[in-house]
């Protein structure tokens, strides 16, 4: 699955316990503008994917979206 996730302003995330990305945005930015994506794999069943959001100044957010790929 290819992982996309947009955030204002940086953002963390990790997939069963392990980093996958690390955005230390310290600036304002917008989604377009604070976007990454990573290859990951997903386990069967349940998978927990943690997401800290970092805050230069002003408004927050995240979203994050993923794209089925395959073999």
């Amino acid at each position: 699955v290819d992982l996309w996730v947009y955030s204002d302003d940086g953002q963390f995330v990790w997939l069963n316990g392990n980093p996958i990305v690390t955005n230390k945005a310290n600036l304002c930015q917008r989604y377009d503008q604070g976007r990454s994506s990573t290859r990951i794999r997903l386990k069967q069943g349940i998978n927990a994917l943690m997401v800290r959001v970092g805050e230069y100044w002003g408004r927050w957010g995240f979203v994050a979206d993923s794209l089925r790929w395959r073999q």
